[in-house]
């Protein structure tokens, strides 16, 4: 899954911060899932992307924009 990822191991209860179900979503709504960055490369791939070079193509559903007003999960 593309996106945050937890730094301790699985269902640690002393890093509740950990916890994903806690973290608040992306604009976009919803977690970032591998068929986001798979997507993205079959574009980069394609001849649609001919005229895309040099560039870095976030995939963060909107996180780094600053945009990041949605409350976190309860």
């Amino acid at each position: 899954m593309p996106g945050r990822r937890p730094k301790g191991p699985p269902g640690d209860p002393d890093r509740p911060e950990d916890d994903p179900a806690t973290w608040p979503l992306p604009p976009v709504g919803r977690v970032g899932r591998g068929e986001d960055a798979a997507d993205a490369a079959v574009y980069l791939a394609s001849d649609r992307a001919a005229f895309v070079n040099g560039s870095v193509l976030v995939l963060d559903g909107g996180m780094r924009a600053g945009y990041n007003t949605a409350a976190p999960r309860a």
